[in-house]
């Protein structure tokens, strides 16, 4: 039996026998002793109820926190959540793109170009791959549904006749002056990778040289839209491309297996 029922249990009979001593001395010197007197162990017998009633809110609150344990560390969070299936989150959330080719096929690739850009890459990217493939960006055509929201602008980078939404961005000709360039102003990315399926890694035919260095492109062409949308109208797109593009690639095991792919092709 449980220890803090036991007490409880005890508690609550030591209770109920002062009650029942103090009722019978009311009784027996009723007659002997003053009011005041009397209200004061009455008072003290309401005293007595209200205690015990409160030891056995006490007690069924221990009892539901013990039945129901709070979660605090990152592994119970997880222990809780279950499992994550990635590959049933990716295929969900790749279904807005509307990419050729099998989703199943699709899946692994974008699964498979993760594992390569977390080995390799700064988490910045990483993140920024995930943001883009979970259509995280605040472009106005994503934000069109909100209450008060503009209608879908054209593109921040200068762009006429294209709107403002990330399909655009991932292929967009002014980012892509940048990509095409030679380390270590560009990243070498051949023009065949300028669309959507290749931008998002989900590609069969990429290299793991290509997953790194698009997921780079992917953080610079945020980073670039950031810049050029809350910034002042003077701003250029191109200088701001290479400087997010030098920025991704700094301190990574990335920069040194691009620059050496880069130096391999063409000596």
């Amino acid at each position: 039996m449980n220890f803090l029922f036991i007490l409880y249990i005890i508690i609550l009979l030591y209770c109920y026998i002062v009650i029942l001593v103090y009722y019978y001395i009311i009784i027996l010197l009723y007659h002997y002793i003053r009011r005041l007197c009397y209200y004061m162990i009455i008072l003290l017998y309401h005293s007595i109820i209200i205690l015990s009633v409160l030891l056995l809110f006490a007690y069924i609150i221990i009892l539901y926190k013990q039945a129901n344990p709070s979660i605090t560390s990152r592994q119970d969070v997880k222990a809780a959540l279950g499992p994550y299936n990635l590959e049933g989150r990716v295929r969900q959330k790749i279904q807005r793109w509307k990419m050729h080719g099998l989703p199943t096929k699709l899946v692994r690739q974008v699964v498979k170009s993760i594992s390569v850009i977390e080995r390799t890459c700064r988490p910045c990217m990483v993140s920024s791959f995930f943001r883009t493939l979970w259509n995280g960006w605040p472009t106005t055509s994503r934000m069109r549904t909100m209450s008060g929201a503009p209608k879908t602008q054209q593109c921040v980078l200068g762009c006429r006749g294209a709107e403002d939404r990330i399909e655009h961005y991932l292929v967009c000709k002014k980012v892509w002056a940048a990509l095409e360039g030679r380390p270590p102003q560009g990243l070498g990315i051949h023009c065949s990778r300028q669309n959507i399926t290749a931008m998002l890694l989900a590609d069969a035919s990429l290299t793991d040289v290509e997953r790194m260095a698009i997921a780079t492109a992917g953080y610079a062409i945020f980073r670039t839209v950031h810049c050029m949308r809350n910034g002042p109208p003077t701003l250029r797109a191109l200088p701001i491309m290479r400087l997010h593009l030098a920025e991704g690639l700094r301190g990574s095991k990335a920069r040194g297996i691009i620059m050496q792919s880069f130096s391999a092709d063409f000596p």
